[in-house]
């Protein structure tokens, strides 16, 4: 789900914040989550000059961090070696030493995987809480089964470095590009990073093994683009993805804070400017957002990158030349990325090409036949041509694939309001607002469906006096905080937006 306001930030936050302008509220579910890059900061850094800590004190890398200017209270080790990493080494490691323990331990968490003890998170979205700490990994792996922990690829890697470390184990965390033999992004979704352990240096006559947790890689199917980072940048994840999660909850000062110390510790790290413009984008500010997406390809020059920018440039430019150009920079890159196929198609239907948008939708949905960004997106196809049925349908299979995340419940209320289906909209929304108490999420809900809970008895809620079945596509300019999208109109005077998808937009007209 978008975030649509920003707040004022504390002084003491120490940031920099684009100009304020008041744009109209709309969602941008399932597909766009992050844009851009990130804000125009320069930052003076000062040379590693401490050694690694492989006995796992990690008093170097603290002292480090203080250096920067990080508060004590705000300083996280995430990588630490506690009794409860070492509790649970003994259970994974075996026998065996060295590298031998190491794969042990890796195909162990595998096992606990099996088991039901965790699921590998699918990084689509950020989560609400903050990461975990190796240690707090380990201490729930070693305990009693509880709530199915949800781990990302960073926490898992994280927790695989304290392990091997513990054992005397030189291992660093590694960001991990791409693996051979893959036209697509390590990174499918460019939101919460793909990670792993690598043992050794990386040099230019030495590429060090890469074991990767979340995916069970290791040996020949680990091999491909990685970086072996320094402790002070295989922090910075930490934080940044923190400060996801509190941008979900539109804590947007505090988003920025974190994710300004993501940046401080990794200054070369596009996924850190992307939150950063994502944050900036929410502000209401896209024009300063989209500038600084572009600093973040002069980092990365990626597929993952440049799907980004054209997500958010669809948006704003009402022919879509400039969206269609950075998407084809992808492909070139990625070939078989879907989500660079997914935004194609979306860039066809800005031009009513419905035919040239199902056919990269086809082939989207062969490369990642489960995602929901794919489905969400043949429903708007649908809706736009409207077959409300077929919208429908895909929606529905959109939210089974998301296992009814918020995101994948507010674009179907979108799909259902399009296709006037008034009734199973309300009754939607307000099974969104059983699941999700938030306020932010209540106001959203009123201003983008004219819907509040107070409201169920009320049959013309939400509901055009207008007859529902006249509405015509037209191009709109003007409406969206961030420039064009597709328009259905009808015969009234106003007109309702519907963000129901990623950069395209659906306006629903008539009297409310």
């Amino acid at each position: 789900m978008g975030i649509h306001d920003i707040e004022k930030v504390d002084a003491q936050a120490k940031t920099d914040t684009p100009s304020q302008k008041k744009q109209p509220s709309w969602i941008i579910p399932t597909v766009v989550l992050v844009l851009l890059v990130a804000a125009g900061l320069t930052y003076q850094f000062t040379k590693n000059d401490y050694s690694e800590n492989v006995d796992g004190s990690l008093d170097g890398l603290k002292d480090h961090l203080e250096q920067l200017g990080i508060d004590d209270k705000e300083i996280v080790l995430p990588f630490k070696i506690t009794s409860d990493v070492t509790a649970l080494v003994k259970k994974l490691a075996g026998q065996k030493r060295g590298r031998a323990a190491l794969q042990n331990m890796l195909e162990e968490l595998g096992a606990m995987r099996k088991a039901g003890r965790y699921t590998a998170y699918h990084q689509r979205e950020p989560q609400t809480e903050p990461p975990l700490t190796a240690s707090k990994a380990a201490k729930l792996l070693n305990g009693e089964p509880q709530k199915t922990w949800k781990a990302t690829s960073y926490e898992l890697a994280t927790l695989l470095l304290a392990m091997a470390r513990s054992i005397g184990i030189d291992a660093h965390l590694a960001q991990i590009h791409t693996f051979k033999g893959e036209n697509k992004p390590a990174d499918l979704y460019g939101k919460l990073g793909r990670y792993g352990v690598a043992v050794g240096e990386k040099t230019k006559e030495h590429i060090p093994p890469l074991y990767d947790p979340w995916a069970q890689r290791f040996g020949q199917s680990a091999q491909g683009d990685f970086e072996v980072m320094s402790d002070d940048e295989a922090t910075a994840p930490f934080y940044n993805i923190e400060a996801l999660g509190l941008l979900l909850k539109k804590e947007t000062a505090q988003a920025l804070k974190k994710n300004d110390l993501a940046i401080k510790l990794g200054p070369k790290c596009a996924l850190y400017r992307t939150t950063r413009g994502l944050i900036f984008a929410a502000s209401g500010a896209p024009g300063e957002a989209i500038a600084e997406f572009e600093k973040a390809i002069k980092l990365s020059d990626d597929a993952l990158t440049h799907t980004n920018l054209a997500e958010v440039m669809l948006a704003s430019d009402p022919t879509g030349a400039r969206a269609e150009a950075e998407i084809q920079a992808a492909l070139s890159k990625s070939p078989d990325y879907f989500r660079a196929h997914t935004v194609l198609a979306m860039i066809h239907m800005l031009r009513m090409e419905f035919d040239e948008a199902a056919t990269e939708l086809t082939i989207a949905q062969r490369l990642a036949p489960a995602s929901p960004s794919v489905a969400i997106t043949w429903a708007q196809l649908y809706a736009y041509q409207h077959d409300g049925t077929k919208a429908i349908e895909k929606g529905q299979e959109a939210m089974r694939l998301a296992q009814n995340s918020l995101s994948s419940m507010m674009a179907m209320a979108g799909i259902y309001k399009a296709t006037a289906r008034f009734d199973e909209m309300r009754k939607l929304l307000g099974e969104v607002l059983d699941k999700y108490s938030d306020r932010n999420i209540k106001e959203e809900i009123k201003m983008i469906f004219n819907y509040e809970p107070d409201e169920d008895d009320d049959e013309d809620a939400g509901k055009p006096s207008s007859d529902a079945g006249a509405y015509k596509l037209t191009l709109d300019s003007e409406e969206s905080g961030f420039g064009s999208g597709l328009r259905l109109t009808g015969d009234g005077n106003d007109q309702k937006s519907l963000g129901i998808g990623s950069g395209l937009k659906l306006n629903l007209g008539g009297s409310q």
